[in-house]
C-alpha cells in the first residue's frame, strides 16, 4: 500500500490560537485547515531555526578564551532554552 502523501489528524487549538487560525484564514480566504497548516510550518520553521542559532551560540561558547564573552554567550544559551525570566 502506497502511504499518502498527506496526513490527517484532529487536534484541539486554545482559544488565541484558534482566534489566530480565523483571522489568517479570513485574511488569506482559506479554509481553516490550510491555515493550521501554513501556521504549524512557520512553527517549524522557527524551531529549526532556533536549535541552529543555539548550536552556533554553543559553539562560540566552547571556543571562546574570555570568561565574560563566555558568561555572555552562556546566559544567551539559557535565555534560548528556559526564556529570559532565567537570567535574574
Amino acid at each position: 500500500m502506497t502511504p499518502s502523501p498527506e496526513t490527517q489528524i484532529t487536534a484541539s487549538f486554545p482559544p488565541d490560537l484558534y482566534e489566530e487560525i480565523k483571522r489568517i484564514s479570513a485574511i488569506k480566504h482559506w479554509p481553516e485547515s490550510q491555515a493550521v497548516v501554513l501556521l504549524a510550518r512557520l512553527g517549524a520553521k522557527y524551531q529549526k531555526q532556533m536549535e541552529q542559532q543555539w548550536h552556533s551560540t554553543y559553539q562560540a561558547f566552547i571556543g571562546e578564551s574570555d570568561p565574560a564573552k563566555q558568561d555572555k554567550l552562556g546566559d544567551e544559551m539559557i535565555c534560548a532554552i528556559f526564556g529570559p525570566q532565567a537570567i535574574g
